[in-house]
């Protein structure tokens, strides 16, 4: 027992400061010093000592309900727990009597967190001093006696506050004057109300009204537009009734007034909008006029149709095809109007080309020619008498080649001029349509008919055509890649073009894979006819166009020019004007031959080069003649106001003609292709026969090494008449092509003369770039090199024929007149055909002539080199003879005027003599110089071999049949320096003045007029002749022959350009080693002293001018 009540006693002591921790955090005791429950600071009483002990005695009862000390009888338990909750009942009267205490003194504190919910904020004024006293409470043991005397002296009532109760009034008042208020807001509700019923009541009646009001006058529009259908003078029922097709006939068309058609258009766009409107329906009345809008609907589209099908049948009027455009305007059809005309023209090209370019076609062309080619040369005659002779055979084949190869000509020009002609008919039809839409405007609205079409999106049709000029004009290749919006400048006949050349390379490939490849010659064959006729159709329209400008055009369709336009639309007077009904205006122009009809005959440049059947088919009927072309919306680029160029060559410059020439699978540009590749392979032919290998087998079956056989002159005929048949493809008459082609045929050309090229380099004797083996030991021309200067002979007849082939195709036939446009298709095939002759030039140059050169020129100097045998010493007696020149030179020079140049072909034989004299005097002139000694005597013999050296030039180029004479050879450098040794020989500065210094020698030197013409190895080396013995001549210090020396001075194909240098650095080495000797030997030395120092002042100085 006594054990369980202290372990009782310890519980309550441990548990009563949680108690009083818990009551002292509680605000409102703390705020008010009331957590103590009556404690004094001093100490305990002893009822509070007993309540706690109850209280933590039913606690510890609680907490140890496990415990064996607490259950040791059930009474005592009963007794304890009655005393714990009678202890608990004692401290929930405290904390009520320290609520009702705390609610009574301060009640703002109680009660602004319940009034703060509602929304009011009570003020607080005793913040701080709460707020000071409830730290002081918190920490009472630092307060000192004073301070707590003043915190328990403060009244309740000291303090302004807001009490509960009058709170409670105010809401209460508050409350009041809400339910007065919302009486009075129901009452003015009620008003309001009542007063909306009113007015709504009244506003459905106006509407009602108004709507009756819109019904009505929509009925009086709709009669009054129906009035006006019937008072017009187009009978609606005849034009619905009697329709072809969706059209109407040409005889009630011409009966149509445009101005009629035009009101009746807007009349009928102004019924349909009513009729469309849901408040007509079940109108009595309006039904009425129902059937009859429809009637007079169905009437004016067809009557539209039927003018836009007279529009692709015959070229009309601006003013009649503006009137129709604004009749599908009023409509509300324009875009569509506008497309479905292209369509039609495209269509109509599509037609045309799929009728030209068809197997069936081509078959029957073929038969129809050959059939022709016959009946015209009664070949069925023949035969049926019976041709045995095998010339007659060989004969009657060849004229029927013959016979049949025209036919063919004339029939592929008829059919290509056919399918150019519909093609030039639709597409100009196209130009006149975007022509008059882009001038054409609405009278009310202002809107212009082209931005109307442009608002509109493009058909699937023409996408194609979309992407190809988006892509041309560096945009995307669909519409959402950020490309090029080309409806912001849209352009019909750009669409239309650029659709129908796609559609055209398209069936021009499937013609070309038909039946894997079998048509491809046949359809090759097409190209120029279907080029000449393209060319032609878009020259006519060019023509067309300037026509126009002479032309009147009144788009009213009155007498007055003056007219504004239709009623109903406007137009741009001033280009109606300028331009008129170009049907019309070619009606005078059927005169093909250039003697007048119109300004398209004055205009057109030698009209009669032009086969007469292109401008016979172009002009048979006034209104499908071709006019005013300039696609791409006026893009075309020809010159307006002014004539023709002298060819349409170079007239036809616009877009249109490259775009339908073409490129990859577009266009013209497959059968272009074809056609080069059927060329290419003609030309090419006879290549095969020419440089065959010459198998030779000796006695014991061993083969040996033969020369290739050279083309004969068949074959050089043959070739070239195989080029001058492919040239006159592009003469309109010869060939029935245009003279564009000459370029195209000329490159080809150039491509086959490489091919030949090619072949005869590998034809030559390869003797080497030295050529040694093309010259025998007398000098005489070998094996080799007779062969390789039949094979120049033959490249030389070829270049010839090359280089008359253009005047020979397309100047001689004609002759004696004169065709500007055959003279500039000749300079231009000419000019086209010059990298063939570089060619060939090129070829012989370097296989044959420099070889030959360097061999000839090697024997040339063999024969100068024996100049340093004694032929110029003072006591020679070979000037008796006739001197060096003409003792071992002239007969060599004979030689090969004879036995070389002779056989070459002039143009070859003047550049060997060039080659061979330049060579000699520079060869000749380096040697004089060298001899050691030179007297008086030697110098005036080398003065006489000068002079006989420059007769014997002048005869080897003369014989050689050059024009150009010594003075012109290398730019006259040789020359010059051939006669300005002959001054130099007789400088004689030194013996006149022996007190004179190296350096005032040099400056004299170089004062001297000749020093100009003459190379620094010559005058150094002529220096040599008066230096002292010790001073070797260059040749000597180099240990080489003269010959060797020179051939390091001048070399075998006669260049002079490296030696100089060469020479410096031996002259050099020669005066160190002077200045060696010298000063060893230098009492037994003769000669002038002083050349080594004039050499080292003069040649640097010499060399330095030449350089720069």
């Amino acid at each position: 027992m006594t054990k369980s009540l202290a372990s009782s006693t310890v519980v309550k002591k441990s548990t009563t400061p949680a108690l009083d921790l818990l009551l002292q955090e509680d605000p409102l005791l703390s705020a008010h010093n009331l957590t103590n429950s009556g404690k004094r600071p001093g100490g305990s009483t002893s009822n509070d000592v007993a309540n706690e002990d109850a209280a933590f005695s039913y606690a510890a009862a609680l907490l140890h309900d496990d415990s064996s000390g607490w259950m040791s009888s059930s009474g005592e338990v009963q007794k304890r727990a009655a005393e714990a909750l009678a202890e608990v009942d004692r401290k929930l009267a405290l904390v009520e009597g320290l609520a009702e205490r705390v609610a009574r003194d301060h009640p703002e504190d109680v009660a602004s967190p319940f009034v703060g919910l509602h929304g009011h904020h009570l003020k607080m004024p005793l913040d701080e001093n709460a707020t000071s006293t409830n730290s002081t409470t918190k920490n009472p043991k630092s307060l000192s006696k004073t301070q707590s005397e003043s915190i328990d002296s403060q009244s309740p009532n000291s303090v302004a506050t807001v009490s509960l109760f009058a709170t409670r009034e105010k809401c209460d008042r508050l409350r009041r004057q809400g339910v007065v208020l919302e009486g009075i807001a129901k009452r003015v509700e009620s008003s309001l109300q009542r007063g909306l019923r009113r007015m709504e009541s009244t506003t459905s009646r106006l509407s009602r009204l108004l709507e009756i009001s819109a019904t009505l006058k929509m009925a009086m529009r709709l009669r009054f537009e129906a009035k006006k259908i019937q008072g017009s003078c187009i009978d609606f029922d005849s034009i619905a009734s009697n329709s072809n097709n969706g059209s109407v006939g040409d005889g009630l068309l011409e009966l149509v007034d445009l101005r009629d058609l035009t009101r009746a258009a807007a009349s009928v766009s102004t019924m349909e909008h009513l009729l469309s409107d849901p408040q007509l329906r079940g109108i009595d009345v309006v039904e009425q006029m129902r059937l009859q809008a429809e009637t007079a609907a169905l009437a004016v589209r067809r009557a539209a149709a039927g003018l836009l099908a007279e529009q692709q049948q015959q070229q009309l009027s601006s003013a009649k095809l503006g009137s129709t455009l604004q009749v599908y305007f009023h409509l509300g059809e324009l875009p569509q109007a506008a497309w479905s005309a292209v369509a039609q023209s495209l269509a109509t090209a599509e037609k045309a080309a799929s009728q030209f370019f068809n197997p069936g076609s081509l078959q029957r062309l073929n038969e129809t020619a050959v059939s022709e080619a016959k009946f015209a040369l009664d070949v069925s005659d023949a035969v049926a008498v019976g041709v045995t002779e095998p010339n007659q055979k060989k004969t009657l084949g060849e004229s029927l080649e013959r016979a049949t190869m025209k036919k063919l000509k004339i029939k592929r020009a008829e059919a290509a001029s056919k399918w150019a002609h519909a093609v030039g008919d639709a597409a100009f039809k196209v130009w006149n349509l975007h022509r008059v839409l882009a001038r054409k405007s609405d009278a009310s609205t202002r809107q212009n008919f082209l931005e109307v079409v442009s608002k509109a999106p493009i058909p699937e049709k023409f996408q194609d055509a979309e992407k190809q000029i988006r892509s041309s004009e560096g945009g995307a290749d669909d519409a959402g890649g950020g490309g090029i919006d080309i409806r912001s400048s849209l352009s019909l006949f750009s669409l239309f073009w650029n659709q129908m050349c796609i559609l055209l390379g398209m069936r021009i490939q499937r013609l070309l894979k038909y039946d894997n490849g079998k048509l491809v010659p046949s359809v090759s064959a097409l190209y120029p006819a279907v080029r000449a006729a393209a060319l032609d159709m878009l020259g006519n329209i060019s023509d067309s166009m300037q026509a126009g400008l002479a032309a009147g055009d009144d788009p009213s369709g009155g007498a007055s020019s003056n007219a504004c336009g239709i009623l109903g639309g406007s137009t741009d007077d001033s280009f109606f004007m300028g331009y008129g009904n170009i049907g019309e205006g070619l009606g005078n122009t059927a005169a093909t031959d250039g003697s007048g009809g119109g300004f398209l005959a004055c205009a057109a440049a030698d009209s009669w080069t032009r086969d007469s059947m292109y401008s016979n088919t172009m002009s048979s009927n006034n209104s499908d003649a071709l006019s005013a072309g300039g696609g791409s919306g006026g893009k075309m680029a020809f010159p307006g106001g002014q004539q023709k160029s002298i060819s349409k060559i170079s007239s036809v410059i616009g877009s249109e003609w490259k775009i339908l020439l073409g490129q990859g699978n577009c266009g013209l540009y497959p059968l272009q292709r074809t056609f080069l590749e059927a060329s290419n392979e003609r030309l090419c032919a006879p290549l095969q026969y020419l440089f065959p290998v010459d198998a030779t087998v000796e006695e014991n079956g061993v083969a040996l090494e033969v020369l290739p056989i050279l083309p004969s002159r068949y074959d050089l005929a043959k070739i070239e008449a195989n080029i001058r048949e492919e040239l006159t493809i592009a003469d309109p008459r010869q060939g029935g092509g245009e003279l564009g082609m000459t370029a195209m045929i000329s490159r080809n050309a150039v491509e086959m003369i490489e091919k030949m090229c090619a072949a005869a380099k590998s034809a030559t004797s390869n003797a080497g770039e030295d050529g040694y083996s093309y010259l025998d030991h007398d000098s005489a021309a070998s094996e080799l090199l007779i062969h390789d200067m039949k094979l120049a002979g033959v490249i030389h007849s070829l270049s010839v024929s090359l280089k008359k082939a253009p005047e020979n195709a397309f100047v001689i036939p004609y002759r004696p007149a004169q065709s500007a446009q055959h003279e500039e298709a000749a300079r231009m095939c000419q000019i086209e055909l010059q990298p063939a002759q570089q060619k060939m030039h090129a070829l012989v140059l370097k296989c044959i002539l420099s070889p030959l050169c360097r061999a000839l020129n090697a024997r040339v100097s063999s024969s100068l080199s024996k100049m340093h045998l004694g032929a110029y010493l003072e006591d020679t007696t070979e000037s008796d003879s006739g001197g060096f020149v003409q003792t071992h030179l002239n007969s060599l020079y004979e030689k090969i005027a004879t036995d070389h140049i002779s056989r070459l072909p002039s143009e070859y034989g003047s550049i060997v003599s060039i080659c061979v004299a330049t060579y000699s005097i520079y060869a000749f002139v380096s040697n004089a110089v060298l001899v050691r000694p030179l007297g008086e005597m030697g110098r005036l013999r080398i003065t006489q071999d000068l002079a006989n050296l420059e007769l014997a030039l002048e005869q080897l180029v003369f014989k050689a049949g050059s024009s150009s004479s010594l003075a012109q050879m290398d730019n006259g450098k040789a020359y010059a320096e051939l006669r300005a040794v002959r001054q130099m020989l007789f400088w004689s500065l030194l013996s006149d003045d022996e007190s004179l210094s190296p350096s005032d020698i040099a400056k004299s030197l170089l004062r001297e007029t000749w020093i100009v013409d003459v190379r620094p190895s010559t005058i150094c080396h002529f220096l040599f002749s008066f230096a002292p013995n010790l001073l070797s001549s260059p040749h000597h210090a180099k240990r080489m022959s003269t010959e060797d020396f020179v051939h390091t001075l001048v070399q075998p194909d006669g260049s002079i350009a490296d030696g100089e240098a060469n020479a410096w650095m031996t002259i050099m080495s020669s005066c160190d080693s002077y200045q060696q000797r010298d000063s060893v030997d230098s009492g037994m030395d003769t000669g002038d002293r002083r050349i080594p120092a004039v050499l080292m002042y003069l040649a640097p100085e010499l060399i330095r001018r030449r350089r720069f």
